[in-house]
């Protein structure tokens, strides 16, 4: 059988050898770190626990912690919102912090715009009736408004 080169198949050929060639890097480092821990005990453990000994979900980082060093550089401009109660007294029963950062493409775009465009869509609503036959009735007008359109 003779095959003809052409460009698709020298393309399959190239992703055939560096499918190959990857299939091969990962077999070679799976027998690597298997050699490498060949006699060795591995363990487990918890994961970090912020150096308590039993954290709840109240000692849990939240979405914020991760972005506060992009909201501290631009929190003017995000509106965050921060409240803070302190520890009071020697033996202080309990403190709390929580920050709010509202998303701004929504709050100033997005809901705006949708709540326009719901106002101009309820105008629209009075021509859903929920009966076919008034349906098919639309459609043959505005055809028919088309074709004198078109013709006229």
């Amino acid at each position: 059988v003779v095959v003809r080169e052409t460009p698709a198949l020298s393309v399959l050929w190239m992703l055939s050898a560096v499918t190959g060639g990857l299939i091969l890097l990962a077999a070679l480092l799976y027998a690597l770190r298997a050699r490498l821990l060949s006699g060795r005990e591995i363990g487990s453990s918890g994961t970090w626990d912020c150096g308590y000994v039993a954290p709840t979900a109240r000692m849990q980082y939240t979405a914020s912690s991760f972005a506060d060093p992009v909201l501290k550089m631009f929190g003017a401009f995000m509106g965050t919102r921060s409240r803070f109660n302190p520890p009071d007294g020697l033996f202080p029963e309990g403190s709390s912090f929580s920050s709010e950062t509202p998303d701004v493409s929504q709050e100033r775009i997005y809901t705006p715009l949708f709540s326009r465009l719901e106002q101009v869509m309820a105008r629209l609503r009075m021509m859903q009736h929920g009966l076919l036959h008034l349906y098919i009735l639309m459609i043959v007008v505005s055809l028919l408004a088309l074709l004198v359109w078109k013709l006229g």
